[in-house]
């Protein structure tokens, strides 16, 4: 098959990738494209050419050299697919949002290159252990008008080999760092996962902005105060240790506000709170926004319905209930995902409070400061103020345990911050 004898818009497609390829290896990436498309079945290299009848003109060995010898960089295809994506399906002016995860493929047979035994997490039953490859994949998100929900399309990836490659983290920074540099000032917003909050984002570059959940243990501090006149010593990196996390939640005096928000196609309200603050621990110096959110639902089996802030009837209350809102994830996720309550200061005497799920993320901003948004409270951490029930102490920290003897990964005494008379 050759590249003259395709429709006029494969071929203007597949022409945007002829400067990656010398001129046949071109003829090849273009018969091997095709096949990939038409083939309904597994998309080996003999079933692509079977998808595009080149079973019999081409020799199989001809698709196998185009991976293993020829001259051609996976970096650079990924990098001008992405200039396809961004001229077609995103604004000029528009930021980069960028999505990074590591994903597995299944193998069979022990010589195959790279393949170790992982962790399949969406595995059915127990079967989670899995021969497979372990690929870090970086995608961009873009808004089809087709879709009611933004599509991730992947442009590059790496292959984590354990004790042989750099981790997950550093293959995907190294993702990152290789697309800004592509892009030049451009904007980019990266999301990822809670696995991949460590001290390697301190490496990326300044126009990018990283989103992910915050670790149940994270160490938060205050912005660093300014200096003051006639002082000795080096400035402060980092201002006062804030709270943990469930304290923080607990507290009456955390300014939450509602906003209507989509959360998988589907509508609701959501109590939100966020203050600017540090994670030195991952970010250093670079100053974060924390952000915590309740979905709040109505309970199982009742017929009252509330609005705020009206007052809810008071629920009965037992200090071993379980709080609603189902099972936690798991302490090997490290992730704050916690059932609680949220408290929506809509004014200065108004409290009232609704079941709900809860988490919190963090997102480290660019060098140039804070967005306009992003303010902290007046006197933060608030005044001694606990919703009733509490303990004015803050809640011990919990050891981490093992994935199988995870059960739960909030603490014991989120029932109490959640209890309110």
């Amino acid at each position: 098959m050759l590249p003259l004898s395709l429709p006029a818009s494969v071929t203007c497609l597949l022409g945007r990738f002829r400067g990656c390829f010398t001129t046949p290896t071109f003829t090849t990436f273009c018969g091997l494209a095709c096949g990939f498309w038409a083939q309904p079945g597994l998309h080996t290299v003999t079933g692509i050419l079977c998808g595009a009848r080149l079973e019999q003109v081409w020799h199989h060995a001809r698709a196998h050299r185009f991976f293993s010898q020829a001259r051609w960089s996976a970096d650079q295809l990924g990098l001008c697919l992405l200039e396809l994506i961004l001229a077609v399906l995103a604004g000029t002016d528009a930021p980069v949002r960028l999505v990074c995860d590591d994903t597995l493929m299944r193998r069979a047979g022990r010589k195959i290159f790279g393949a170790q035994w992982h962790h399949d997490p969406l595995a059915p039953g127990r079967h989670r252990i899995a021969w497979a490859n372990n690929w870090v994949v970086l995608g961009v998100l873009v808004d089809l008008p087709f879709c009611a929900r933004p599509v991730c399309l992947p442009i590059l990836a790496r292959l984590w080999r354990p004790g042989h490659t750099p981790g997950r983290l550093d293959l995907a920074v190294e993702l990152v760092k290789l697309v800004c540099g592509h892009l030049g000032p451009r904007r980019v917003d990266l999301v990822c996962d809670g696995a991949y909050a460590g001290k390697q984002l301190r490496e990326l570059p300044r126009q990018v902005t990283v989103t992910l959940r915050l670790r149940a243990d994270a160490r938060l501090h205050r912005l660093p105060p300014p200096r003051r006149p006639a002082t000795r010593g080096r400035p402060r990196t980092k201002g006062d240790r804030l709270p943990e996390l469930t304290t923080i939640a607990g507290m009456v005096t955390t300014p939450l506000a509602l906003h209507q928000v989509t959360r998988y196609g589907h509508g609701g309200i959501a109590a939100i709170a966020g203050f600017a603050c540090l994670w030195p621990a991952v970010f250093g110096t670079r100053p974060c926004r924390w952000c915590w959110y309740a979905h709040l639902t109505r309970p199982t089996g009742s017929t009252w319905r509330w609005s705020p802030p009206t007052l809810p009837p008071p629920r009965p209350s037992s200090s071993s209930a379980t709080p609603p809102g189902g099972k936690s994830r798991s302490a090997s996720a490290r992730c704050a995902r916690t059932p609680g309550s949220a408290r929506p200061a809509t004014g200065s005497a108004a409290r009232w409070s609704a079941p709900c799920r809860s988490g919190w993320s963090a997102t480290a901003w660019r060098s140039s400061g804070t967005p306009s948004t992003a303010t902290t409270p007046p006197t933060w951490p608030p005044a001694a103020r606990w919703r009733p029930g509490t303990s004015p102490k803050p809640p011990p920290r919990w050891p981490t345990c093992s994935p199988s003897s995870a059960g739960s990964s909030s603490p014991r005494s989120i029932a109490r911050v959640r209890s309110l008379s």
